[in-house]
């Protein structure tokens, strides 16, 4: 439980980092990045 709170914590932050960064930056690059790091990030909590 501890883990799961744990990543999700971090998941979240690491959306609002991206989102914070596309609103400074609004390229298509870093809209693939952040997508790809989120979807990453969902496929590992997955694994």
């Amino acid at each position: 439980m501890l883990w799961f709170f744990a990543f999700t914590t971090l998941g979240i932050a690491i959306f609002a980092f991206f989102l914070a960064l596309r609103k400074f930056f609004a390229l298509p690059l870093l809209q693939l990045l952040s997508g790809g790091a989120v979807l990453g990030l969902c496929g590992l909590l997955a694994a």
